[in-house]
């Protein structure tokens, strides 16, 4: 079948939060269901026969109908979703929740994609306002020039966070701080109570960080774009083995995965940004 016998339709919803419902045709599905069965036959045991020599029909009893189903979705899922992105010209923030609709034998598909559409901003004039804005004072620290720089960007630049980027956020701050306090023995109640806060004034709390904290690596990042910051390897190798406790041994290659690429490569850029904006005071 031709990609283009893959369709989508599009929901644009409330804080910045899309839904793409992916319409994937039966005669695709068919054919990854079947290799889909074929592969997972091959570990099935079944009795008189051989592990994975057993006819087809005789397999498919020992096989379970949500694993094959699990895995043609996790199959047709990535060139239906760049698909589906690509048709609509959307611009995720976030990898998506995927929800399956319809999988009915004979029918096309519908599995739903929830995610965050990176919000559309103009950062101009940004060192001139930096300038212009900045509150400097005699003999102030790097750190404390690097936080003026940031109240300017938060204060001067018009841009909301996606609502499901904050959420996440909210939550991966509420799951850290609660295994935090399970290591130190301690319950949330009692800490909630010795810092005077209940558990609606802490998430509110959490949420106008998370905003902030994503507001401002969004906005960094469009300067990175915009200005063409680049990160060499040996920029990212010297990052690992800081980030790993150990900045001075850099006589050897650190062994990163491509995700922690992405990431350090993001952190670095982000970093550079901020350190040429600190030396416009």
């Amino acid at each position: 079948m031709k990609k283009s016998s893959l369709r989508s339709t599009l929901a644009k919803l409330d804080g910045g939060t899309v839904q793409l419902t992916l319409h994937v045709p039966w005669t695709k599905i068919d054919l990854q269901k079947s290799n889909v069965i074929a592969e997972l036959a091959k570990n099935v045991n079944v009795p008189g026969f051989r592990q994975g020599k057993a006819p087809l029909d005789k397999a498919m009893k020992h096989l379970d109908p949500d694993k094959i189903i699990e895995n043609t979705i996790n199959n047709l899922l990535p060139e239906a979703y760049t698909a589906a992105l690509k048709e609509h010209s959307i611009v995720p923030a976030m990898y998506p929740k995927f929800e399956l609709v319809s999988a009915k034998e004979g029918e096309d598909w519908q599995i739903r994609a929830t995610t965050a559409e990176l919000p559309k901003f103009e950062i101009k004039d940004y060192k001139e306002t930096i300038k212009k804005e900045a509150k400097t004072k005699e003999k102030q620290t790097k750190e404390e020039k690097e936080q003026e720089v940031i109240r300017i960007l938060l204060e001067k630049f018009d841009l909301e966070p996606p609502t499901m980027l904050i959420e996440d956020e909210v939550q991966a701050r509420l799951a850290n701080l609660l295994e935090r306090l399970e290591k130190l023995g301690l319950e949330l109640e009692g800490y909630l109570k010795s810092i005077n806060k209940t558990p609606d004034t802490l998430r509110e709390d959490y949420k106008a960080q998370a905003r902030a904290s994503i507001k401002l690596d969004l906005i960094l990042g469009r300067i990175s774009r915009d200005e063409k910051i680049s990160v060499d390897d040996k920029e990212i190798q010297n990052f690992a083995h800081a980030a790993d406790g150990h900045p001075n041994h850099k006589d050897h290659n650190h062994t990163i995965t491509t995700e922690q690429k992405v990431l350090f490569t993001t952190i670095l850029k982000r970093r550079k940004v901020l350190d040429a904006l600190v030396s416009l005071l």
